[in-house]
């Protein structure tokens, strides 16, 4: 299944939701959103895909803050592929309790 290419990202949890996007090339991720930058790993198999991804703060941003209540975390994601989409959920030793929910959408490939 290739899957490598632009997407747009939409995640939330209970602190809150936000859009940005990623790049997913050979196994790694790249991405951010108006104060938070991803760069990590992704493998797919079959119809499940697992990410390990480093956010991190790029920018102060008044009024923003973080929907992990962290400015770095270290997140694994577990979820389904269906055609160019991928939902899932993710859990972060520096968030703990927190679940983020995160779907990813194929702009381009």
């Amino acid at each position: 299944m290739r899957l490598d290419g632009l997407y747009r990202v939409t995640f939330g949890t209970p602190l809150g939701s936000g859009y940005g996007v990623a790049y997913l090339g050979d196994g790694n991720l790249h991405g951010g959103d108006t104060m938070m930058a991803y760069v990590g790993s992704y493998s797919i198999e079959g119809s499940s895909f697992t990410a390990e991804v480093h956010a991190f703060q790029h920018s102060q941003v008044p009024g923003m803050t973080s929907t992990l209540g962290t400015n770095d975390a270290q997140l694994k994601i577990t979820g389904t592929v269906q055609g160019d989409t991928m939902t899932g959920q993710g859990t972060s030793p520096q968030a703990p309790g927190i679940t983020l929910q995160v779907k990813l959408d194929k702009l381009q490939g």
